[in-house]
């Protein structure tokens, strides 16, 4: 079989040999970005890399940018990127909770106004986790008083329930640190 297959070798070079096909490869792949723009630093950043993990890596962090960041994507956090560091920290998801209390506020519930966020991934399981759990102890640690706080429907109780426990959003557990 082998000898079925190895008609002829063709080497690719490793990525960090062809730095001038990182910014054709991320202009092929744009849409993983999610439609966020390159800031300051953003194409030195990725130059200066030396992309162990190839054009494999090289997609994972341009799907975690989309992911993540807001536009425009600067150098400095796309560096974060790379090194996995986490770059939503205590600071960025509390700095969140204003403005998801504030489509709250504007008349909407959970399953309007938060839920869509998380389901396109506008907001990280991270960010929803430390969103639900501050507002779970400000209730006594009551998953009934948070779900009032949250406007959702006496009904649609167990159906929060049960999304807590299948997306490892839930307040009251203890998760480990990604």
């Amino acid at each position: 079989m082998y000898y079925r297959l190895h008609v002829f070798e063709l080497e690719i070079p490793p990525l960090r040999i062809r730095k001038a096909d990182i910014r054709e490869l991320v202009l092929e792949h744009r849409d993983l970005l999610r439609n966020k723009t390159p800031g300051p630093g953003f194409w030195q950043a990725l130059q200066g890399h030396d992309w162990p993990g190839n054009v494999r890596e090289l997609l994972t962090v341009l799907t975690r940018a989309g992911v993540q960041l807001t536009s425009p994507i600067t150098g400095e956090q796309l560096k974060r990127i790379i090194q996995h560091r986490d770059i939503q920290g205590a600071a960025a998801a509390t700095s969140n909770a204003p403005d998801l209390w504030a489509r709250l506020d504007d008349g909407g519930d959970f399953w309007t106004a938060l839920w869509p966020m998380f389901i396109k991934r506008e907001l990280n399981k991270q960010q929803l986790r430390r969103f639900l759990r501050e507002e779970y102890l400000t209730t006594e640690q009551s998953l009934k008083q948070l779900s009032t706080k949250l406007k959702i429907a006496p009904s649609e109780f167990k159906k929060f329930i049960a999304i807590l426990h299948k997306y490892d959003i839930h307040p009251g557990k203890s998760y480990p640190a990604v």
